[in-house]
């Protein structure tokens, strides 16, 4: 479902994920299209959106919208995260990181935004089921990154048993 979800099926995906990965998940304030990620004494907008094609900065721009907000009703500025279901109509072997145009990946690298896909997300959450250990790392990866994140791009190293790739 991560890989072809969208709208509040996708957001609630994502919302258990990061509840798995070791965040406190909460609504936004007004209940708004966004949720609060707390980790210790962190705390970060999650937003989430699916698209058939690239990600532009426009929709890196709402994120900052909901930053915004939320900083006006707390008078803290949080981290801004962006999970993408890119490319949803796609196989999940035929999608890639293309999916952030150039505009998007300087944006982001400018504003305090951590994106990455949803291909990257059950990455996470699969290395984490095997290494329990990497959760602080993780946690820090995606609260310190600003753009795109590295690592867990690659499908076939966790969603194909090894005997079959």
């Amino acid at each position: 479902h991560y890989f072809s979800e969208e709208g509040k099926s996708l957001d609630g995906l994502v919302r258990t994920a990061m509840s798995e990965i070791g965040f406190s998940v909460e609504d936004g304030p007004d209940l708004n299209s966004y949720a609060v990620l707390r980790y210790s004494n962190r705390v970060a907008i999650l937003m989430t959106k699916a698209s058939t094609g690239v990600v532009s900065d426009r929709d890196a721009r709402q994120v900052e919208v909901w930053k915004s907000h939320y900083e006006s009703y707390t008078e803290q500025l949080p981290k801004g995260i962006l999970v993408v279901n890119a490319h949803k109509q796609l196989d999940i072997t035929a999608r890639g990181r293309e999916c952030f145009t150039p505009e998007f990946i300087s944006y982001t690298g400018a504003t305090n935004i951590c994106s990455l896909t949803t291909t990257q997300l059950v990455g996470i959450l699969m290395d984490l089921k095997g290494n329990p250990k990497n959760r602080e790392k993780v946690m820090n990866m995606l609260l310190d990154a600003n753009g795109p994140i590295s690592g867990y791009d690659e499908p076939l190293n966790y969603l194909v048993p090894r005997s079959a790739a």
